[in-house]
């Protein structure tokens, strides 16, 4: 799970990548400096749209603090990073736009949020309790650094104070691993000073320092090689089988099952019936075919936008002909009021691969 090919991994390199930028020297013009920071938060967001905004505020917050007052000079970081940042996203508003779908990405990129986050947000309480644990560490340390004028430990804590939201809709332990692995870099440095006057702790702090860092780069590798593979192989094959054996490198038989279930829904529509596919599988059905399930291709909660899986309800009230391909497995992202909707509302009169994909339609 936690090495899985996914944005999370990019979001954390470009995210340490703002702090190490922001934190440190290494470009030496200011202005050319905040363009470079500006593109990396562009890049944050364009990862994961959520922590973006989080850091885009805490850059505005670490650059009022850093100046100590509303000034021309804070102004110019302001307009110098916000330079870069428009640079990143620009290109990716005028897609959008361009295909009449900047509104749903608006949708269900941040109206969703709060549908979601009310069925989820305490899911957890351990990880919520390690979450706000975490949140006031790295307060008190802002706070610390701050007087002290420690710029790169203030920046890292601001920063990890963010990234912390990486638990918010879902506070589970996917998105505590994710939200709290900046956080542990300040914690190991904050031992080490601990500890350091005794040379055999801070030798076993280094030791587990070193094995973060390791691990982290390791895991980009293999996340960016693997994701150059896969951009490679989705050009070079383009047939319905091969598409599974070197995207997902899936068994014969899930290849058959699932254009079996796709050839299944095209003819339905030709018979005339409104064929849908309301499973988080949907995408498996329909991209080998260059084809789609509207918005609904990934059916988890947190996917619907604004109103959640009531969108999902209204849709499929209004079909007139109703043909619908459905699969509950009890994931805890799947919505159990789609399901019993469906199963309460639809008489099912097939099954695919022993019942793990049912079809129902309207008596």
């Amino acid at each position: 799970m936690y090495t899985i090919n996914t944005y999370n991994w990019l979001c954390h390199f470009f995210v340490l990548a703002a702090i190490y930028l922001e934190g440190t020297d290494i470009i030496k013009k200011v202005r050319l400096k905040d363009i470079v920071v500006g593109i990396a938060l562009g890049l944050v967001f364009l990862s994961k749209q959520s922590i973006g905004v989080y850091c885009l505020i805490t850059y505005a917050i670490l650059k009022l603090l850093k100046e100590r007052k509303i000034s021309k000079e804070l102004i110019l970081h302001y307009l110098c990073s916000a330079i870069g940042f428009w640079t990143t996203l620009i290109p990716f508003i005028i897609y959008l736009i361009n295909n009449n779908c900047f509104n749903e990405f608006w949708d269900l990129c941040f109206c969703g949020m709060l549908s979601f986050a009310s069925d989820n947000l305490l899911s957890n309480y351990g990880v919520a309790f390690i979450g706000v644990a975490l949140l006031i560490f790295n307060i008190i340390n802002a706070v610390i650094c701050y007087k002290n004028n420690k710029k790169f430990e203030l920046t890292m804590s601001l920063f990890n104070i963010a990234f912390i939201g990486y638990l918010y809709p879902i506070f589970d332990t996917s998105h505590m691993f994710f939200g709290i692995l900046p956080s542990l870099l300040l914690v190991l440095n904050t031992i080490w000073k601990a500890v350091r006057k005794n040379h055999f702790l801070a030798s076993i702090v280094n030791g587990c320092y070193g094995i973060f860092i390791t691990y982290f780069l390791v895991i980009m590798v293999i996340v960016s090689a693997s994701l150059i593979k896969k951009s490679y192989q989705s050009v070079k094959y383009q047939g319905r089988d091969s598409f599974y054996n070197y995207t997902f490198g899936f068994s014969e038989d899930y290849i058959k099952l699932y254009n079996s279930i796709y050839d299944y829904i095209q003819q339905k529509k030709l018979e005339g019936y409104d064929a849908v596919a309301v499973t988080p599988y949907a995408p498996l059905i329909f991209m080998s075919h260059n084809d789609f399930n509207m918005k609904y291709d990934i059916l988890l909660t947190g996917n619907f936008g604004k109103n959640g899986d009531q969108n999902v309800i209204d849709y499929l009230e209004k079909l007139e002909k109703p043909l619908i391909i459905h699969s509950y497995q009890y994931s805890y992202q799947e919505s159990t009021k789609i399901h019993k909707y469906i199963t309460n509302n639809y008489m099912k009169i097939d099954v695919f691969d022993d019942a793990l994909y049912e079809v129902y339609t309207k008596e």
